[in-house]
């Protein structure tokens, strides 16, 4: 069935489609701006993404009304900091200029 994109756990049939900006905010269905998440992560369990809002806005998992869910990253599985497309692709931010100098002197980049 897939994975919680925010915890990673396995996903059953319980299954939330949250949207990153809120549809109060004009969010749209697009999948740039949707996660797939367990409820225990939507709005059911203590670490739930509308019952902390804050760590939510951290993580991207939830957006400003001035954002665009196609330009802002978000943690994925607990792991990766990704940028969604519409075609429902994650895609890895460029390096930064420290990254890349990194690279070059022989250290690997996280």
């Amino acid at each position: 069935m897939g994975y919680c994109e925010v915890g990673g756990e396995l996903l059953t049939d319980a299954v939330a489609i949250h949207h990153r900006k809120l549809r109060s905010q004009l969010g749209h269905d697009e999948p740039s701006n949707l996660l797939a998440v367990c409820h225990d992560h939507h709005n059911l369990g203590d670490d739930a993404i509308h019952l902390n809002v804050a760590k939510a806005l951290e993580n991207g998992w939830l957006l400003a009304s001035w954002q665009t869910p196609l330009e802002a990253q978000a943690l994925i599985h607990g792991r990766w900091w990704v940028h969604l497309d519409d075609a429902g692709r994650y895609h890895l931010p460029p390096p930064t200029l420290a990254e890349i100098i990194d690279q070059m002197r022989g250290k690997e980049m996280p």
